[in-house]
């Protein structure tokens, strides 16, 4: 059973009180579509349970697995910079969206000379399109073909 901190965020309803963030004890975690369905010690009954929907919640890091070489977690690169293989700097990592095949990572654009004025580039997080991620100095590398009008199409 591990722990973790759950802040409360759920919208008030006029005939409850305001809950507080607290600890729960996790009792189980299950995919349940769009989100995760976890089950507590500390929620017993129904009406619990939906005020917490939406809620974010967060664990302690030292409550997380141990990675093997070349693994990460999606918070340690959220806010990398992305470039291409050829050194050109595409923008920054500013979600991971969660597909049933691979992740995608949704790059903010910062160079001007991306064309058709996107302010976004999708990524597939697989290998070949991504060449490497760096966690220590923040740098996701990506396959140059990616990329439009950086004057690195080959």
């Amino acid at each position: 059973v591990q722990t973790c901190a759950l802040p409360l965020w759920p919208t008030p309803k006029a005939d409850a009180t305001e809950p507080r963030p607290g600890r729960l004890t996790v009792r189980s975690v299950s995919d349940d579509g769009p989100g995760l369905r976890v089950c507590s010690n500390e929620v017993d009954t129904r009406e619990e349970a939906e005020r917490l929907v939406g809620a974010t919640v967060s664990v302690d890091r030292s409550s997380l697995p141990d990675l093997r070489n070349s693994e990460f977690y999606d918070v340690d690169i959220l806010g990398a910079r992305v470039r291409t293989d050829t050194g050109v700097e595409i923008g920054v990592l500013a979600d991971i969206i969660t597909t049933g095949a691979n992740d995608v990572y949704v790059v903010h654009c910062g160079n001007k000379a991306m064309t058709n004025s996107e302010r976004e580039v999708l990524v597939p997080a697989v290998a070949g399109s991504v060449i490497s991620v760096d966690t220590d100095g923040e740098w996701i590398v990506i396959d140059h073909r990616l990329i439009e009008g950086t004057g690195d199409d080959a």
